[in-house]
């Protein structure tokens, strides 16, 4: 370990000259016995980085080993870093169009203060309407934020094809919100940019969601048999005449039985158009599909259906709806295609971003399915749809 004695501005002969900091000589105690007149200086002399700081005293030579004429404080750890984060590259993706769930990453310089509450504002509206903030969902984890839109908490079916703005820091005169390093140093100014979201075509879209319904009775022996159940009930609330669109994909008791946990796939249908102007559910794209039962779940009252006897049945169950997935139609694949430059430069944002992941096996499997996100998910949108002609043939 190499030692370097400490450094500041000191009174020596009546003018002020830089000399290292000897308590002894320069020092001049208050009534507390605390010396307070005598500033270390570090900026630009002391690099920044991980130090050990001790206080060392230097006695009378009393003839014995060398050792012996020094005493030292205990030494204590501590950091110099003057320098704030800055974003590093551009926003991703670079792209100036965004898909509807499509993660929009800020990497910085440096490490984040990320605990929780975040410290920091991040907010998105649409551009011209600063006063309606759309909900997000926000993560802070080393030297990045990444956000989307919580799908689940705002109709994503009114962004389709329009321009917004996201602003992350300090947002507002009374705002008292900051982005800070690790060590305290402040984002300098806020990092605002704006894109679109893509013009989705959602008559062509399938849309995957979560279906728990509760206080059913379901067995292992069951389950398999609630699938049409299911999908039956699934149609009455929407008030579709039919389930063909109605798709399981998987279906689970939960809650020691009590509720049953399905994964739902809603097909587009050839009827659909972006604008609905009646309420003939039938037609409905499925991103507004999953609104709509959204909604009635909210609503939590009774469902009335007629049955083939002529008897009125009763929907009590209650229910809830999450964790919608949209999947674009194969017109609309082409949004994802990105030319080399930008996948290159992302690919170096992404990189550098890497180098800070608290944990390296995750970070390089984040990363590596990032890299290769166009071609992966053209693929799953292709078999998605092979997979749905599939089973409306059967149906």
């Amino acid at each position: 370990v190499v030692w370097s004695k400490a450094l500041g501005k000191v009174s020596d002969g009546g003018a002020i000259q830089t000399k290292e900091l000897d308590l002894y000589k320069y020092g001049k105690e208050d009534n507390y016995g605390f010396v307070t007149n005598l500033k270390w200086l570090l900026r630009g002399v002391v690099i920044e980085g991980t130090y050990e700081i001790k206080v060392e005293c230097e006695c009378f030579a009393a003839g014995g080993p060398k050792d012996y004429d020094i005493s030292s404080t205990m030494s204590l750890i501590g950091v110099y870093d003057v320098t704030a984060p800055k974003l590093y590259g551009s926003p991703l993706p670079l792209n100036d169009v965004v898909l509807i769930g499509e993660e929009i990453m800020f990497v910085f310089t440096e490490p984040l203060q990320c605990s929780k509450p975040y410290s920091f504002d991040v907010q998105m509206w649409l551009y011209g309407s600063s006063t309606e903030k759309i909900p997000l969902q926000v993560i802070c984890e080393g030297n990045h934020v990444s956000l989307q839109v919580d799908q689940d908490k705002y109709n994503v079916a009114n962004l389709i094809g329009k321009k917004f703005v996201v602003e992350i820091g300090s947002i507002g005169s009374q705002s008292s919100a900051a982005l800070t390093d690790q060590n305290g140093n402040l984002l300098e100014y806020n990092v605002k940019f704006s894109k679109t979201f893509a013009n989705l075509d959602l008559s062509q879209a399938s849309t995957s969601f979560e279906f728990v319904l509760d206080n059913v009775t379901c067995t292992d022996s069951t389950v398999g048999a609630l699938q049409n159940s299911t999908r039956e009930k699934i149609r009455v609330i929407l008030g579709m005449s039919s389930i063909d669109r109605i798709q399981i994909i998987d279906l689970n008791c939960i809650d020691d039985k009590n509720k049953t946990a399905a994964a739902i796939r809603i097909a587009p249908s050839t009827g659909a158009r972006r604008f609905l102007s009646s309420n003939n559910k039938e037609n409905y794209d499925s991103v507004n599909l999953f609104y709509a039962l959204q909604d009635a779940s909210a609503a939590k009252k009774p469902i009335s259906r007629m049955l083939s006897s002529g008897v009125h049945d009763s929907i009590s169950n209650h229910f809830i709806v999450r964790g919608i997935k949209i999947t674009p139609g194969l017109a609309d694949v082409a949004l994802f295609t990105k030319n080399a430059t930008l996948l290159q430069t992302e690919k170096k944002i992404r990189d550098f971003e890497k180098t800070f992941h608290l944990n390296p096996i995750n970070s390089n499997e984040m990363n590596d399915l990032a890299i290769n996100l166009l071609e992966e998910v053209k693929s799953e949108i292709q078999e998605e749809q092979l997979s749905l002609q599939s089973l409306l043939k059967h149906e």
